[in-house]
């Protein structure tokens, strides 16, 4: 790619901060204007979609002058602007005039020389977690926004850059929304095979957590221990996905020797012990393979299961049940903020236990659907590097 002419972002934008939400002007489902928050961009993002053309509330033409508000407008990109939000990098486009709360930054690009969708997808290349100040909360400043180098090719390349890039990222997008449609088929296998756990209409018999176990269950590894040897240690992230993954580990510069209680076993049943969400507390998988020498954290609990009174594919999906859920809440405590449970509270979580054949029948189908869930994942890796490799051209010049 031959050199092309790089400009500041304030040169060829404007960069309008959003405006203080009065609690007197929420809660309005109708209006001439979407009002949107960061929780309206994360979950537009999190859809697959660009354009942000509505939002959870509104506000009218006659409430501008109480706001001291200018509404973006269409073709601006918005973004957090403040908080661990900005960590998670995530872009949109504005589809209406409308207008964001003081925790957004609206970038409205110079139609001359600036094309919404490429300014897009170039913010989108920047990370801008490390341009925030580093203060209690983090937050980007205008000044910083604006003296970012922005690549400036000609307008009609612009567009056909944008273009390119539309069109890798659909294909992700797609690839993603098979994959979720993998995940709804696990659950009316499930479904289809045992009903709902929540009210057992085939009267399967119940049983304790506590009841398939050959072991007690055991807490992790603190991180506050110290020694003089090296080994591998799981992060909580390990069971927070919807698969449990050997590589989704690291090493701890200072992990004392750990007993043979606090090492992954095959048969294990790992459990989010508390991480401060409520949502994640109580969650758990078994590990994909053994991984002899390597600890888990005290932010979990193991489950030595009897695989032989449970089959490993069942308990993992009715782990996950609303049934299941809602006595983990109930015993979940809170220390200092931090939701947690313990090993008295996930022992005696009770989920019904329909006959071993059933279950068997369960896994088979549950293998068939995870290996095209590989398969989904391999090509998606592939259009994730494809895609990077994009970027890099049409951003930094190199592949």
């Amino acid at each position: 790619m031959s050199e092309q002419r790089s400009v500041m972002l304030g040169e060829v934008s404007s960069i309008q901060s959003g405006v203080g939400f009065p609690t007197r002007l929420q809660g309005r489902t109708r209006g001439r204007y979407p009002f949107a928050k960061v929780g309206d961009i994360s979950r537009l993002v999190r859809q697959g979609r660009v354009e942000l053309g509505r939002a959870d509330n509104y506000v009218d033409e006659s409430d501008l002058t109480s706001l001291r508000a200018r509404p973006l407008p269409v073709g601006a990109v918005v973004f957090a602007k403040i908080g661990e939000a900005i960590r998670q990098n995530f872009r949109a486009i504005t589809g209406v005039e409308c207008l964001v709360d003081n925790n957004v930054m609206g970038v409205v690009p110079k139609a001359d020389v600036l094309d919404p969708k490429y300014l897009y997808h170039f913010l989108r290349s920047v990370d801008l977690y490390p341009l925030a100040t580093s203060t209690t909360v983090p937050s980007i400043r205008k000044s910083t926004l604006e003296r970012i180098p922005v690549p400036l090719p000609p307008l009609a390349r612009q567009r056909r850059i944008a273009e390119v890039l539309d069109r890798a990222d659909e294909l992700r997008v797609k690839r993603r929304e098979s994959t979720t449609q993998l995940d709804e088929l696990t659950s009316a296998i499930f479904l289809e095979l045992f009903g709902p756990p929540d009210t057992n209409p085939r009267g399967w018999p119940m049983t304790r957590l506590a009841d398939v176990l050959t072991a007690p269950l055991r807490n992790g590894i603190s991180p506050a221990t110290r020694g003089e040897t090296e080994g591998q240690v799981l992060t909580l992230s390990s069971i927070t996905g919807r698969r449990f993954e050997p590589t989704a580990r690291k090493t701890a510069k200072f992990l004392a020797p750990h007993s043979p209680a606090q090492v992954v076993h095959p048969s294990d049943f790992l459990m989010c012990r508390g991480n401060g969400n409520l949502g994640l507390v109580g969650r758990g998988f078994f590990p994909s393979t053994a991984m002899p020498d390597t600890a888990f954290p005290d932010t979990i609990i193991a489950a030595r299961v009897d695989t032989g009174l449970v089959r490993p594919a069942f308990l993992e999906h009715v782990w996950q049940s609303p049934a299941v859920r809602r006595q983990i809440e109930s015993t979940a405590h809170t220390t200092n903020g931090t939701y947690k449970v313990n090993q008295k509270g996930l022992g005696g979580i009770a989920f019904f236990s329909p006959p071993l054949e059933l279950q068997d029948r369960f896994t088979a189908r549950i293998a068939a659907v995870d290996a095209l869930r590989a398969g989904q994942s391999a090509g998606l890796a592939e259009l994730d590097a494809l895609f990077a490799s994009l970027q890099n051209q049409a951003f930094r010049g190199s592949p």
